[in-house]
């Protein structure tokens, strides 16, 4: 099996997006859960590291079985009426991002990173993989390939999210790559032990 879902293409268009953006903006869906939390702060964690200004718009209250993630700080309002890059996170639907719309379409650029299938969101670049069990498998796979910077707090939301989204690996959507996923941040030093006392 080949260890990767996204194509090179896809991956230089979006390093050459991120690369032209001065600001960026990365929202979810309401109702906030593990994987949409998980993929949108560790995805912004990378980016700022690898020299981005990028905030994630909170749209909707955290719940409380989340509180115990690492940078839930960073989830909070918008402080630009737009930006250069616009980015969605497990979800590609308008309307499930809310307050978050007018913000996007304001914005220069839009792109989408999502595993859900039937997204009828047109933007300048889709990530769409449906045969994916979690957004963070492929924000993990992004930010891989493409040599973005990766920690202890990135491997532990990533990793949030993938135990989140599959049931705990339980869930027929699991992959061989979902397993070399979980063991990679496993080995950058996700702390597993502490998001499964939390969560389960």
């Amino acid at each position: 099996m080949k260890l990767e879902k996204i194509s090179k293409e896809h991956l230089d268009k979006f390093l050459a997006m991120v690369d032209e953006a001065e600001t960026i903006a990365i929202a979810s869906h309401v109702n906030p859960d593990g994987d949409n939390i998980g993929s949108s702060l560790g995805l912004r964690r990378s980016l700022e590291k690898y020299g981005k200004k990028v905030e994630v718009i909170a749209i909707d209250t955290i719940d409380d079985y989340l509180q115990f993630l690492p940078e839930l700080d960073h989830y909070k309002e918008a402080s630009l009426e737009k930006y250069d890059l616009f980015i969605i996170v497990d979800c590609s639907e308008f309307d499930r991002i809310d307050k978050a719309i007018e913000i996007c379409k304001k914005s220069k650029k839009v792109l989408v990173i999502d595993h859900h299938e039937g997204g009828s969101i047109k933007t300048d670049l889709n990530i769409i993989h449906s045969d994916s069990p979690a957004s963070c498998e492929l924000v993990y796979e992004i930010i891989k390939r493409l040599k973005l910077p990766i920690d202890k707090e990135i491997a532990t939301l990533l990793y949030a999210g993938l135990v989140t989204d599959t049931g705990r690996f339980l869930y027929s959507n699991i992959s061989e790559l979902t397993f070399y996923t979980a063991a990679d941040l496993y080995k950058i030093g996700a702390d597993f032990e502490m998001i499964y006392k939390n969560l389960y």
